[in-house]
């Protein structure tokens, strides 16, 4: 038996993974809605699971000062649907609980040459209700292949500057030539990606190509290093 109590968020924590679709989000004010509702009672008003909307019930302590997500033990139907028995969570807390029913979607594929890599657009959905809405990720971690292309197209052939390499310049022929051909697709998880090159250069197909390690600056420094000394 544990003889220390528990902390606040660990039991909120608990209490999450068997009230997944109890959890609800602060409603936004909504402009056009009957004007004669009080502010209070707008400000109580959640936006829950599958569309499902409700209040926090009057006698809650947390009706007064009502935080941004909560999870309930009961929701009940009284003329207005109240959500009782709630407490505060938070949106990480959620993605951790329900990572077998979250919906995870990516957009905006972009190379980013501070970072040296391929990055995307992640949002992360809950029946319904979004957790994150547009957080930063590797593209590499979504798609090795479509961080591959990327990197090639635009690291490799539009002369980032953090790339030196001695075939650069070539590239940027060969891509300007194939600039009419070069087409956007979208791939089986809703990521853009790019049509892959394929440039004339013996070591550039051969990172640019889809293969099992080059898909940004860092892993395709060591083996072009490498290269350059066995080249004479």
């Amino acid at each position: 038996a544990n003889d220390k109590p528990a902390k606040r968020a660990a039991i909120h924590r608990a209490l999450l993974t068997g009230s997944l679709g109890f959890v609800g989000c602060k409603a936004e004010p909504d402009e056009r809605g009957d004007r004669k509702r009080g502010a209070k009672r707008r400000r109580s008003e959640y936006e829950g699971a599958r569309g499902l909307r409700f209040s926090l019930f009057p006698g809650s302590g947390l009706s007064q000062s009502p935080p941004k997500w909560v999870v309930a033990a009961e929701i009940s139907d009284t003329g207005r649907t109240y959500a009782r028995c709630v407490a505060a969570v938070a949106p990480p807390w959620i993605e951790q609980a329900a990572s077998h029913l979250v919906k995870r979607s990516y957009s905006e594929p972009r190379w980013d040459s501070k970072r040296g890599e391929a990055m995307v657009r992640e949002q992360v959905t809950l029946y319904g209700m979004v957790l994150v809405g547009q957080r930063a990720k590797r593209a590499a971690e979504v798609d090795r292949r479509a961080a591959r292309e990327i990197f090639a197209l635009e690291a490799l052939g539009r002369n980032d500057e953090r790339i030196q390499a001695p075939f650069v310049a070539r590239n940027q022929r060969l891509i300007a030539g194939r600039d009419s051909r070069t087409h956007a697709i979208s791939n089986q998880r809703g990521c853009r990606t790019f049509a892959p090159i394929r440039p004339r250069s013996a070591l550039l197909s051969g990172l640019a190509t889809p293969g099992p390690a080059v898909r940004d600056s860092r892993t395709f420094a060591t083996p072009f290093a490498r290269h350059r000394r066995k080249s004479p």
